[in-house]
């Protein structure tokens, strides 16, 4: 028997407003804990051709690679590698090196929320004020579609979970239309940057 989809609903992501690894507020509480440092994008041209893309791929795959075996991947000196990552950095396509986290195993959990808001520019300025501000705010963005911003609360339980949505609730209550939340249940797949996308990019 075919399955018709009969309702469906696109976003396209258009901006970053905040990403994080892990909120500070989450530090404390595990142990032999890291401290990541912001790092600002730089506003300056970008330029790059099929080996920084292939670098960019190996990095997304795994990010503690030496620059020796990044080397004999590229079939490059090591000092090309370290001259192209610096490269990337100062340019801004690299902005951040992260740690893939295995939230789960931490005790904490990662649900969506989508939520759709009226044209107020002031109220929205706000609203994403208060995404940039929020500690359990992991990551979010604004779409294009029919919600307005895709988000990720981090949470221990559903009670911190509520309190973050609640906040956000009354803080909002007269710009927000409506929202809807996504409870993760299991990850299926996550990839840092599309072996095929990289390969498109690659032809131009």
């Amino acid at each position: 028997d075919q399955i018709h989809v009969r309702k469906d609903q696109f976003l396209v992501l258009l901006e970053t407003i905040s990403a994080r690894v892990l909120p500070d507020k989450y530090i404390k509480k595990i142990p032999d804990k890291v401290n990541f440092q912001e790092v600002k994008s730089k506003d300056k041209p970008v330029s790059f051709d099929a080996t920084d893309l292939k670098l960019l791929y190996l990095l997304s795959k795994d990010a503690t690679q030496t620059n020796v075996a990044l080397a004999e991947e590229l079939k490059l000196s090591k000092d090309a590698i370290k001259y192209r990552l610096k490269q990337l950095e100062e340019s801004g396509l690299i902005v951040e090196y992260r740690p893939a986290v295995n939230y789960s195993a931490l005790g904490f959990s990662i649900n969506a929320v989508l939520v759709n808001l009226n044209s107020d520019l002031v109220k929205v300025k706000q609203f994403e004020n208060f995404l940039k501000a929020e500690q359990s705010v992991l990551w979010c963005a604004k779409t294009f579609g029919y919600y307005d911003y895709l988000i990720y609360v981090i949470s221990h339980n559903l009670d911190e979970f509520h309190d973050t949505i609640n906040k956000m609730k009354t803080q909002f209550a007269e710009v927000i239309k409506n929202y809807e939340v996504l409870f993760a249940y299991e990850e299926v797949k996550y990839e840092f940057m599309s072996k095929s996308v990289m390969m498109e990019l690659g032809k131009k």
